[in-house]
Parts: structure tokens; C-alpha cells; sequence
């Protein structure tokens, strides 16, 4: 659904969507001019932030290309939070935590381990070029900390040398 710029006010530019279905306020924080992250609102009140930290790709941080989700808020606090890692301007998901209440973060928490890959793909969408040497190996869930299950990825190359998903085992309190 494309975006209407709708004008600016007070550091922020505001936009809607082309065709409106959930009424959403669409806005791009500014600084210096180039938006620094974005905050979409529903009519319930969630809230959604979008690159503010570094869940961002692009050239620098004021030549951005893709602003990825990293906060989510109900209008009683309750909160989602994703952390990104970068790796030669690839992002990877490294962490979500969630049950989170105001600026406390959830005790529960998915966290996302990376390998290298043989494969490294390349792209050079929003004109600069992003390098994927990494693929997930393994996903952990904790609560306080504590691990409560993980989930170890393995991979097989398919007759083009491609990385493919073989299995996914599932272990639990687990020490490596």
C-alpha cells in the first residue's frame, strides 16, 4: 500500500496510506531534514516504532533504505521489543523480548544465534549493496534468563550450493 506524504508539523512529516483500512497515523520523525524512524499508530492506540535504534539498512543513518520493526506498545504499556545485529550492512534478528511493560523489557525473550554461510548472496536494492554471509543456527527461548527450550537449525547445500533448512531439533535446557 503506497504512502501520501500529508504534510509536516513540529519535527515530524505525516503520512497516510493510498487506500484506508486501518486508519493509522503514519509518522516519519525528521531530524536535520531526513527521517530518523518512523511511528505508526492504530486507531486502538498500538503504537509501532520503526528504525529507531538500529533496526535500520542503508548506506548511513541519514541515507536509510529499510526501517524494521523494533517496538510495539498497547495503550496499557505492554510491549514487544526486536534487536537487530548488523554484519557488512546485512541486519539480522538477534533478540525479540516481550511482556515488557513501559521501558521494562519482558522477562520472556527469543534469541536468535548466526553462523557464516557458504553461500553469501548479495543485493543491491536501495542502491547500495547489502552482503548476507550469515544464516540463524539456532533460536533460544529464556524466561528471567533461564532457557526454556532452543531449536537448532542444520542446513544442507541443494544441488546449486544453496543453503537449505534440513532440520530444525528441538532441545530443552540445553548447555553448550
Amino acid at each position: 500500500n503506497k504512502l501520501i506524504f500529508k504534510g509536516e508539523e513540529k519535527g515530524k512529516a505525516l503520512y497516510r496510506t493510498e487506500s484506508e483500512r486501518g486508519f493509522e497515523k503514519i509518522e516519519a520523525i525528521l531530524e536535520n531534514g531526513k527521517i530518523k524512524y518512523w511511528e505508526v499508530t492504530d486507531k486502538a492506540g498500538k503504537k509501532e516504532t520503526y528504525g529507531k535504534e538500529n533496526g535500520w539498512t542503508g548506506r548511513t543513518e541519514n541515507e536509510k533504505y529499510e526501517w524494521k520493526i523494533e517496538r510495539l506498545e498497547d495503550v496499557r504499556g505492554n510491549n514487544i521489543k526486536w534487536t537487530y545485529q548488523k554484519d557488512r550492512n546485512a541486519l539480522y534478528l538477534s533478540e525479540i523480548s516481550y511482556t515488557g511493560k513501559g521501558y521494562r523489557e519482558g522477562n520472556y525473550r527469543v534469541k536468535f544465534e548466526i553462523e557464516d554461510r557458504n553461500d553469501k548472496r548479495s543485493n543491491a536494492r536501495g542502491k547500495y549493496v547489502i552482503e548476507e554471509n550469515k544464516r540463524y543456527s539456532k533460536i533460544t527461548i529464556t524466561y528471567n534468563e533461564n532457557e526454556v527450550w532452543n531449536y537448532k537449525l542444520k542446513y544442507t547445500e541443494n544441488a546449486f550450493g544453496k543453503s537449505e533448512l534440513k532440520s530444525i531439533s528441538k532441545g530443552k535446557n540445553e548447555k553448550e
